[in-house]
């Protein structure tokens, strides 16, 4: 199943702040925690939707086909 693409800086510290919150298991940091994830993934996916086909690169830094 494909991500959602390489995360930049912004979506990675929010995620990292996510793990932060989701380390401590009481019922206000888990929300607080999967809702930073979920903002980050959202980031990463707008960020992806932005760049234009011919930016996006595979692992082997070949150019995908958007579909």
């Amino acid at each position: 199943m494909p991500g959602v693409g390489r995360a930049g800086l912004p979506s990675r510290i929010l995620a990292g702040i996510a793990g932060l919150f989701l380390l401590y298991l009481a019922p206000l940091t888990i929300g607080i925690g999967l809702a930073a994830l979920a903002g980050s993934a959202l980031l990463a996916a707008v960020a992806r939707a932005r760049r234009r086909p011919e930016e996006i690169v595979d692992q082997e830094g070949e150019a995908c086909e958007e579909s």
